[in-house]
């Protein structure tokens, strides 16, 4: 008679359970103590019915949010819906993504080290990224240039990684000229005190459209960005200003947002007397009243496209600016006009 698997489990002062499970080819033991059982069942001819294959490894990546000052990045859900883009895209190509935050504002060096630790790549939301934040740039030269890194919603030259971002320009560009086909001529800006590139990118989309139209004036507002400072900086502006603009553009939907409500409790009408138009389409636009007509940025979709850069560069596994590679990617993600009811032609225009 052969060997038992009691027997076995005697031998080596393991449980009989143990040694079922690793002949049985079952998780549930560690590696050492299965080799051990099997190495010792082959050893006395016991037939060992399935061999154990290890699971794969734990594929990682990171989503790291990076906040500057945190007040564009905390207002807005944008990063969430960018997120699902990249959950959603990483699955299907195998990948378990870990969410972390990079503050510019904490200790760069224990944050950097921790941030490319067990991670096969990773995505940089870089709606606050400046270039002058040189530390990410020098320690991601000197340290790290062997773990991909994509950038969404920025674009860097100080680093050859591949950037995917919106088209903010183009964006812009639309916006002015589809109020311009509503008939407004008397065009306002509701334009954010507090900058990021986004922003400086589609006031160069107002200024080009605007010279495109030399018929059309152009009124300029800073104001803060979030609903709140925004509906205050509205209502402060309304009672110093008499001659409004017939439509106003405005950086960001939840500039919009505030200045639809600065506007009506100021006892003007959206849109019979003021038309209102945002950028980034975010889910708010479609329940407020009267719903927002607002530049519609892909927020999924970049995160989607930021994956599949980040899996194209891993399964390469080549540095960027090596003769193998065609080079860093710089893309842009178009937009469009979604129409609702916050624009409308204005009164006396035939």
């Amino acid at each position: 008679m052969g060997t038992t698997a009691k027997e076995i489990a005697k031998m080596l002062h393991v449980s009989p359970s143990a040694v079922s499970l690793a002949l049985n080819g079952k998780p549930g033991v560690s590696d050492s103590t299965r080799k051990l059982i099997i190495d010792t069942a082959k050893e006395y001819d016991y037939t060992v019915r399935n061999s154990y294959n290890s699971p794969a490894p734990i594929r990682n990546i990171s989503y790291v949010i990076y906040v500057g000052e945190g007040l564009v990045v905390n207002e807005i859900a944008f990063h969430s819906i960018v997120f699902q883009g990249v959950e959603a895209q990483a699955k299907k190509l195998g990948y378990n993504v870990l969410v972390s935050y990079l503050y510019s504002k904490q200790d760069e060096e224990r944050q950097l080290s921790a941030l490319f630790q067990n991670t096969m790549g990773v995505i940089l939301l870089g709606t606050e990224f400046e270039e002058s934040s040189s530390w990410l740039t020098e320690h991601y030269h000197i340290h790290n240039s062997d773990v991909p890194l994509v950038m969404v919603d920025n674009i860097t030259f100080n680093m050859e990684i591949d950037c995917i971002c919106t088209d903010n320009f183009r964006g812009a560009y639309k916006a002015i000229n589809y109020l311009f086909s509503q008939g407004h001529r008397k065009i306002g800006y509701f334009s954010s005190a507090n900058r990021i590139l986004n922003f400086d990118e589609r006031k160069a989309g107002v200024s080009r459209a605007m010279d495109e139209h030399p018929d059309c004036t152009l009124t300029i507002v800073p104001v803060g960005f979030s609903t709140e400072n925004a509906y205050q900086d509205v209502r402060e502006w309304l009672e110093k200003e008499n001659d409004l603009p017939t439509a106003f553009f405005t950086d960001s939907d939840v500039i919009a947002f505030g200045a639809i409500r600065a506007f009506q409790r100021s006892g003007y009408r959206i849109p019979e007397d003021i038309s209102i138009i945002g950028f980034d389409d975010m889910p708010a636009c479609s329940i407020i009243n009267p719903s927002l007509t607002t530049i519609k940025v892909a927020k999924e979709l970049l995160g989607i496209k930021a994956m599949e850069m980040l899996h194209q560069r891993i399964t390469e596994k080549v540095d960027p600016d090596t003769p193998e590679c065609s080079g860093v990617f710089h893309t842009r993600l178009s937009t469009d006009v979604i129409e609702r009811h916050s624009v409308s032609i204005p009164c006396g225009h035939s």
